[in-house]
């Protein structure tokens, strides 16, 4: 298990338990990233290969934090193992309302000169998805940046930082 792994379960613990605050449904899924990259020798090449794939959790009434981060480490390992390329389309996508974009990337210096890194929204997004969270920590400072891409028809224009305090 790798820290990037263990954080991002932890991020996505939050998200379902955020979900099911807010839903009142116990029975949850989200979409989230996979690098398709499942060996040493594929880490090396060169290409975009993510798939976007649905991550399923059941929670219980009973369950604590603890136990709901249990049952999504063993979800997002299986996740991980099950993810092969060429198995996600955008229209299978769009029946997912929820959108977990987790990055924790460093990138090095370039060309000897110091690189910072931002996120810069497209401006837009899957109008199918009531939320996406790009959730972020480029350049290995340690903080987490969380990014609230709301649907305006079901969230409303002024909701952002309502939801943002909820999650929080």
């Amino acid at each position: 298990l790798s820290f990037d792994l263990s954080l991002f379960n932890v991020v996505a613990t939050l998200v379902f338990a955020f979900l099911a605050r807010v839903t009142g449904r116990r029975d949850l899924a989200i979409l989230a990233p996979s690098h398709n990259r499942s060996g040493a020798a594929f880490k090396e090449t060169m290409g975009l290969f993510i798939e976007i794939l649905p991550l399923y959790l059941e929670l219980e009434d009973a369950d604590s934090f603890r136990d709901v981060h249990a049952r999504v480490a063993r979800e997002s390992a299986a996740f991980l193992l099950l993810a092969l390329p060429g198995t996600s389309s955008a229209v299978h996508n769009r029946s997912y309302s929820v959108l977990l974009n987790f990055i924790h990337a460093a990138f090095s210096d370039f060309a000897g000169m110091p690189m910072t890194s931002e996120w810069i929204h497209p401006g837009h997004g899957d109008s199918s998805h009531a939320l996406r969270l790009q959730v972020h920590d480029f350049d290995g400072r340690g903080n987490l940046r969380l990014h609230f891409d709301l649907s305006r028809e079901i969230f409303g224009p002024d909701a952002a930082d309502r939801v943002m305090r909820h999650f929080l």
